[in-house]
């Protein structure tokens, strides 16, 4: 009986750190994915105007500030991630 209990904790627990593992991998995912959208959106807008250096400037701007505010993001979610895995990691030791 007991060791049919330990069974199943264990079993939780390996779900448990997978459902986290997939959980924090697909926000990163969703994070970089606006990152390449980013720079594609940035490299239609340049090619659009023609290369009105005003436009431009005010088109890399906006480019810089919007991957300044995903890698952010992203750096908060590994930094996440790593903490949770730790004490998924400690629970099921």
């Amino acid at each position: 009986m007991l060791s049919a209990v330990r069974t199943n904790v264990d079993a939780i627990k390996s779900e448990l750190g997978q459902l986290l593992k997939n959980t924090w991998a697909s926000r990163i995912q969703e994070i970089e994915q606006s990152m390449l959208k980013a720079k594609l959106d940035r490299n239609i807008n340049i090619a659009a105007e023609g290369g009105s250096q005003d436009h431009n400037s005010a088109i890399e701007k906006e480019y810089v500030q919007k991957m300044d505010a995903l890698n952010k993001q992203l750096a908060e979610q590994q930094k996440e991630k790593r903490k949770k895995e730790e004490s998924v990691t400690k629970i099921m030791v």
